[in-house]
């Protein structure tokens, strides 16, 4: 993640793992980027917290209320995004701008 920063200046992040739901989880999140060596002081936005549904839709519905001409966006995540039954409403959105990584590695070189 920090290559892939230092090649897109001015990302933004936005927080839609269930984690988003307690700030001590959110400042663990903080404080594991701050370990890799990425000091970041929050997250741009969440998506709503009262949402608990398909993690896509979750995100479906951010991007409906945020989304701009020209802005240009990846899902990072350990939940399938682009495929299965839950996932097909929106999976057209999703296809070319989701990555799915493993929870136990975490984003990869082969993953970027």
């Amino acid at each position: 993640l920090k290559k892939l920063l230092k090649e897109i200046s001015g990302s933004k992040f936005v927080l839609s793992s269930t984690w988003r739901v307690r700030s001590q989880f959110v400042r663990d999140i903080l404080e594991a980027f701050s370990a890799y060596g990425l000091p970041l002081t929050g997250f741009y936005d969440m998506t709503d917290p009262n949402l608990h549904s398909e993690r896509q839709w979750e995100i479906y519905e951010w991007l409906e209320r945020n989304r701009h001409p020209g802005m240009v966006w990846l899902a990072l995540d350990d939940e399938e995004l682009v495929d299965g039954d839950a996932n097909r409403k929106y999976s057209h959105i999703f296809e070319g701008h989701a990555v799915r990584t493993q929870s136990n590695k975490g984003l990869t070189m082969e993953d970027a």
